[in-house]
């Protein structure tokens, strides 16, 4: 049995989608995030463990919310999801 296997994609791209996939790829960060978002994760993360283990004590996360370091939908997120476990 054999099979056809297709040509790579790059050799069926037009000039301008080439052109276009090259300024892409030079905006975007190199390994997917940048580390100011990896940082502002892994600050939510802990927000949201830290809520679990003070039994839904909101004082952190509202003054969190107050100064700034995390937006209202964020606070509203954390705040609604507290309560699920990662599986």
């Amino acid at each position: 049995m054999s099979s056809i296997i297709p040509a790579p994609s790059d050799l069926n791209l037009t000039k301008a989608e080439e052109a276009a996939y090259e300024i892409m790829a030079t905006k975007l960060p190199k390994g997917g995030r940048t580390s100011e978002q990896k940082e502002r994760s892994d600050h939510k993360k802990q927000l949201s463990e830290d809520l679990r283990e003070k039994g839904g004590d909101l004082n952190n996360l509202l003054q969190e919310k107050q100064s700034g370091r995390i937006s209202q939908d964020e606070y509203d997120n954390i705040r609604k999801n507290y309560k699920l476990t990662g599986i």
